[in-house]
């Protein structure tokens, strides 16, 4: 039997990829395996220079998590941030199930409104303030390829 294996593909969003999934659908169980070994596309544009690491603490891992979801069983495992004046503060994070081991992964904005800006729908999250987009993530190659570093130690 094959290993499962997740090929990024361009997202509609310029210099940002998916892994996975249809449009509109949260992703709570990905393979921590299968990412480890995310393939990144060579020679792709990035935005690496946009997006920095933050540190994997409380208050992100309860941004990153819809309020529907309880904290006690998610470890934020990376975390990556950047700022714009007029689109406000965006993260994007994989949180370890710790009772499945399924790896989450999740956009949330400090702007209802910007989430909102392209039709997409913000759900509350534990933090006060953030909201995370009703849609499957994509993420720029620097998040892809420090992801698979991060998952390659839990493996």
């Amino acid at each position: 039997m094959s290993e499962e294996k997740y090929i990024l593909k361009p997202n509609s969003i310029p210099g940002e990829y998916y892994c996975g999934d249809l449009p509109g659908n949260l992703q709570y169980n990905k393979r921590l395996a299968a990412l480890a070994v995310l393939e990144i596309p060579a020679g792709a544009p990035t935005l690496d220079d946009e997006w920095t690491h933050i540190p994997c603490i409380r208050e992100y891992r309860a941004a990153l998590l819809p309020h529907t979801k309880n904290p006690d069983e998610w470890r934020l495992i990376m975390a990556m941030k950047k700022t714009s004046l007029l689109h406000g503060t965006w993260i994007k994070g994989a949180l370890l199930n710790t009772a499945t081991g399924a790896v989450a992964l999740m956009t949330t904005c400090n702007s209802a409104e910007a989430i909102q800006s392209n039709g997409n729908r913000a759900i509350a999250s534990h933090e006060e303030g953030w909201f995370i987009g009703h849609y499957r993530m994509g993420a720029p190659l620097c998040f892809w390829r420090d992801l698979a570093g991060v998952c390659r130690q839990y493996v």
